[in-house]
């Protein structure tokens, strides 16, 4: 929906309301009120200055409703997109956005963000990559390590089917063999407390946890006495590099939704940080733009989530690309089949 269907269509006082808001009053005409608070609404700075002065629960909201292909909200669904800590906050929030000039009322009880207001919240969340973001050499990506991987690994349970344990896993010295015959390597977890998203997390390092999930969901394993592979791995060996890194994206992210409901929005907000392979951002400034958006899991911190959670599996799917520059992490968006990943993700409830 465009600003100029919905400001035609705003009730007077309404329109008065965003007027005040921005310091202009004693306009009678309705056609000049309309036409002064489109020029309010394309004032950049001033409406970047809104954003960055917008409290938490504000924010939550303008970036569910800017990077979502939703046209309208009900209170509820705007209510049921925040995080948990933010929920009593939600009335006020939602004045202070109508006030400003981010959503507006339509159909009702309704709210809507017209078009034009989306891409300028997304581009005032975007600001840190103006000051912070870095340009880089836009390189191909040649390998697909976690496909190669991945079905090495099945590969590997099709020929030696591991009797599994009595927690229902590959046992720790198959395991280990396993592991280290792969292109990236990972140690088997040995903490007395460990915690995760997978099926098996506890016993399996996190990047194999995800493939073995995958693996399980598309039913190319079959969990029995032992571990082998099922009739639907014949189909998956027939699939291209490309549909397996789509698919094993999407998996990670349907499951781990579970514990991480705000994950799909957290993959657009990076998206929208890191909209190119030749832009790249520090680690840091990723996680202080994403952490907002979530209470954290368990024993983690909303900034573990970004880290651990979301920016790592990332980097195992081949959608962003890890690099080092004075010591610290930088990432940007990967050059080839994961590049776009992070733009076909639409379901955010």
């Amino acid at each position: 929906m465009k600003v100029m269907e919905v400001l035609l269509s705003l009730p007077q006082p309404e329109l008065n309301h965003i007027l005040g808001s921005a310091g202009v009053y004693g306009i009678t005409s309705r056609q000049s009120g309309i036409e002064t608070v489109m020029r309010v609404l394309s004032d950049r700075e001033d409406r970047l200055n809104l954003y960055m002065s917008s409290g938490r629960c504000e924010k939550q909201i303008l970036m569910n409703m800017a990077l979502s292909h939703q046209e309208f909200w009900t209170y509820e669904e705007i209510a049921g997109a925040v995080t948990d800590s933010e929920k009593a906050s939600v009335d006020a929030a939602v004045g202070e956005l109508k006030k400003n000039g981010w959503v507006f009322p339509a159909n009702g009880s309704r709210l809507t963000m017209p078009d034009e207001v989306k891409r300028t919240a997304a581009s005032c969340f975007a600001a840190v990559k103006e000051e912070t973001g870095l340009f880089v050499p836009r390189e191909k990506q040649k390998s697909y390590a976690i496909v190669q991987d991945l079905f090495f690994f099945l590969e590997s349970a099709e020929k030696e089917q591991w009797k599994l344990t009595g927690h229902g896993v590959i046992p720790r010295n198959r395991i280990k063999k396993l592991l280290a015959g792969m292109s990236v390597t990972e140690a088997i977890p040995d903490e007395q407390w460990r915690f995760g998203y997978g099926r098996h997390y506890t016993h399996y390092p996190d990047r194999f946890s995800l493939m073995y999930d995958f693996a399980f969901s598309e039913k190319w394993i079959v969990e029995e006495d032992v571990l082998k592979t099922g009739t639907a791995w014949e189909r998956g060996q027939e699939l291209s590099v490309s549909a397996v890194l789509g698919r094993l994206f999407f998996s990670w992210l349907r499951q781990y939704r579970r514990a991480l409901p705000v994950l799909p929005l957290l993959c657009r907000l990076i998206g929208t940080l890191l909209p190119s392979p030749g832009t790249a951002l520090f680690e840091e400034d990723i996680v202080k733009a994403c952490s907002l958006f979530t209470d954290g899991y368990c024993y983690d911190s909303p900034d573990d989530v970004i880290r651990k959670r979301v920016l790592a599996m990332l980097v195992h799917l081949h959608v962003l690309h890890e690099s080092e520059s004075g010591g610290e992490r930088l990432y940007t968006l990967s050059a080839g089949a994961g590049e776009d990943m992070l733009k076909l993700v639409k379901n955010f409830y």
